[in-house]
């Protein structure tokens, strides 16, 4: 669900540059359903975005936190998915929700990890089985390395109207996996492949003719894939009701956002190679 949608009616205008810290906000929860995957409508979490300390190092972590009740849906070791909209940003990162520490820090020998490297500290804060930093009743899933965006050349960047969307889910390496396997998404790369797929809002281009991917963006069909299953687990940008009463399964998203990536880019590709060697009849 966009954080953007958030209700944040409780959060009225207050004294200058002053904003409240942690928010709650709802996620898109994916489920599986006779082995296939829908959205399953929202739940309740918290956000923030948080410095936190370790040894040496001092960083921003982005903290995704729902209550450790035994009626949440949100258990310990389930993901959360975060994910940048539009699409063509080219990031998601999932993270583990994990329970809150119950025994003090000086028993978890992080000595080691306080004089290495931020990115051997960060690694070890993973592999940590509970938050390092929550000790009350949250279950907490940490971005401490969101990673960058798929680094395209050419590729537009716009980042007017961004949004951050969030999604939870089971297991997301597994319903991603999945989705990989799904027939429609094995359909939709060997129609890439063929390069008879149709893209873009139209399905065609200026002059009438039906868009031809490019051969540099065949060989990329893949990891656009990738992409798509994993920002496709961070729920619907919009009309997410739409989504949940109608049963719609997540792999007609995965559609809709793999179409998308693979028109940004066929364009961004096509525009850089007229550049390069003027324009062709056919790429």
């Amino acid at each position: 669900m966009p954080l953007a949608d958030a209700d944040t009616a409780s959060y009225e205008a207050g004294e200058i540059a002053a904003f409240a810290a942690e928010r709650p906000v709802t996620a898109m929860r994916v489920i599986e359903r006779g082995g296939e995957l829908f959205y399953g409508g929202e739940v309740e979490v918290f956000v923030a975005a948080l410095p936190r300390s370790l040894g040496k190092h001092t960083f921003l972590r982005f903290e995704v936190k729902c209550r450790k009740r035994e009626d949440s849906p949100i258990k310990n070791g389930h993901h959360a998915v975060l994910s940048a909209h539009p699409y063509s940003l080219g990031w998601c990162h999932f993270e583990p929700f994990k329970p809150p520490r119950l025994e003090s820090r000086s028993n978890l020998n992080m000595s080691h990890a306080e004089e290495s490297e931020l990115a051997g500290a960060l690694a070890y804060l993973a592999r940590l089985d509970c938050d390092y930093w929550e000790t009350s009743h949250f279950r907490t899933a940490g971005f401490t390395d969101v990673g960058q965006r798929q680094s395209w050349d050419g590729q537009r960047d716009n980042r007017r109207g961004l949004l951050h969307l969030l999604g939870v889910c089971e297991d997301a390496n597994a319903y991603k996996d999945l989705l990989m396997r799904h027939p429609s998404v094995q359909k939709l790369l060997t129609e890439t492949e063929k390069r008879i797929i149709r893209i873009g809002s139209a399905d065609c281009s200026a002059h009438g003719k039906r868009v031809t991917v490019h051969e540099q963006v065949v060989g990329e069909a893949w990891e656009l894939m990738t992409l798509a299953v994993r920002q496709a687990l961070a729920g619907p940008h919009k009309d997410g009701e739409r989504w949940v009463e109608g049963k719609l399964p997540v792999h007609s998203k995965v559609d809709r956002i793999y179409r998308d990536l693979l028109n940004a880019r066929n364009r961004s590709v096509v525009k850089q190679r007229q550049r390069e060697d003027g324009p062709r009849e056919d790429w």
